[in-house]
This record gives structure tokens, C-alpha cells and sequence, in this order.
């Protein structure tokens, strides 16, 4: 199946319950904490400008829990940052960590002769404001081939920020 096997680095912190909404304030708050170190974790460069690229430091609250997910160069980032942390400040809440599972493996990726069912553990915001107002008038046949049109990118643009082309 795979055309290239890319590092993933994991980091939970269990102790600490979030709701799903609030990963954007676990953005932020690395961000700030570490915004001296890279522009990986918070896709902004020192001048403030975005890093238009895909993210390979992703802050996710899956079933509760705060999580990092990071790929290729945001892996060995994450891994030699987030030893660090004893507590989490998020919207002034203060959360101790005392544990932290940190997995990081080699993944297979890339191109498959055989078709493979995936499905979101978070929500996907597939739309920004410009194109959710044309999405809203457009018929139903027209959502869904837009949908399919932002994911085939959305794909896409993951493989392009691993170096793979197919």
C-alpha cells in the first residue's frame, strides 16, 4: 500500500478533560507557550504572516482528551518540547499534568490498489466563510461534489507537506 513511511508523534494528556470544542484554545495556548521555537506549532511566522501549509502540529480533544498529533519535522518537536510541561492553562483554568503518553511511530502512507474506509474523529471544517455562502445556495448535487472537491485538496495538500507526489 504505502509509497513512503512518514514519523507520527502522539501526545495525550489524560488526566486532563476537555470538550471537543476547546482544542483551538490548546492551539493557542502552545502557541504563545512555545511561539519562540517554530511556526509549526501555531502556523504563524515572527512577522505574524500565516504559514499557508499543512499543519503538522495538530491540537485535537478526542473523547475528552487534549491531544497533539504531529508528522515528520513537528514530531521531533513536539517530542522534545512537550517533556517539559507540568501544567496546562487553558482560558485560565489551570490543569496539572502529572502523566503524559507520548507514542511516536513510523506510519505508512500513500497510494493503495485496494480501497480503505476511513472516517473523522473530529469534526471537519471543510468550509470558510466565502465558500460556505456559495455552498448554501448551491443545490444538493453541488454541496456534495464541492465537499468531495475540498477533500480531494485537503488530501492533496497532506501528501504534498510529505513530499509525496502521486
Amino acid at each position: 500500500m504505502a509509497n513512503k513511511s512518514i514519523t507520527i508523534t502522539t501526545v495525550k494528556f489524560p488526566e486532563v478533560q476537555l470538550q471537543t470544542r476547546d482544542a483551538h484554545k490548546l492551539r493557542g495556548y502552545f502557541g504563545r507557550l512555545f511561539k519562540e521555537y517554530s511556526p509549526l506549532l501555531h502556523n504563524h511566522y515572527e512577522t505574524g504572516e500565516l504559514r499557508y501549509r499543512y499543519p503538522l502540529v495538530q491540537y485535537k480533544v478526542l473523547n475528552g482528551t487534549p491531544t497533539l498529533v504531529a508528522i515528520k519535522e513537528g514530531s521531533q518537536l513536539i517530542n522534545s518540547l512537550f517533556m517539559k510541561i507540568r501544567s496546562l492553562d487553558i482560558d485560565g483554568t489551570i490543569y496539572p499534568v502529572h502523566s503524559k503518553n507520548i507514542i511516536t511511530g513510523e506510519t505508512p502512507t500513500g497510494y493503495s490498489d485496494r480501497l480503505i474506509e476511513y472516517s473523522f474523529d473530529t469534526l471537519w471544517m471543510a468550509l470558510n466563510q466565502n465558500n460556505f455562502r456559495q455552498f448554501q445556495l448551491a443545490d444538493e448535487s453541488t454541496r456534495i461534489q464541492k465537499l468531495q472537491n475540498i477533500l480531494i485538496g485537503n488530501v492533496l495538500s497532506f501528501f504534498k507537506s510529505i513530499d509525496l507526489y502521486l
